[in-house]
């Protein structure tokens, strides 16, 4: 056998250790491309198309409500309310996350208050369920599919 058609010892002597290599890598990028975009795995219900009967009735609560700080077209009022459309707030949390804080509000003394208007918890009605807040959110979310 001549030198060219002999396996070398120290040549296969790496391959299991390079196959290995390859596979923790890749493992890495996965986890570390998790970490990096959430959403994509933590809210699928966010990425596909909400309810027709939950966006029509959360464009109602919308127009009555919310329309008056955020806009009519959601594009928001100048001292006011944030535009919803192409929101980086909006559009970067879960539904979850955004039920709570439309439950929550948001106090003029909260540093990510940039407009020193609160936004009042529930949009300033106490009577508006969980359900009318998330058919709220289903709205805004085709607005932004658009």
């Amino acid at each position: 056998m001549s030198a060219l058609s002999r396996p070398n010892s120290d040549q296969s002597s790496l391959v299991i250790p390079s196959i290995l290599l390859i596979g923790v890598l890749t493992v890495l990028l996965v986890a570390l491309l998790t970490q990096i975009h959430p959403a994509h795995s933590d809210n699928h219900a966010a990425l596909s198309a909400p309810d027709p009967a939950a966006v029509s009735a959360g464009k109602t609560v919308f127009m009555s409500v919310c329309a008056t700080c955020h806009g009519v077209k959601a594009t928001g009022i100048k001292g006011l309310g944030k535009p919803l459309i192409g929101s980086v707030f909006f559009n970067g949390h879960t539904d979850a996350e955004l039920l709570k804080f439309v439950q929550t509000g948001r106090p003029v003394t909260d540093p990510l208050n940039t407009t020193g208007v609160p936004m009042p918890a529930r949009g300033g009605r106490p009577n508006l369920t969980d359900t009318d807040l998330a058919n709220v959110i289903a709205y805004i979310r085709s607005l932004n599919a658009k």
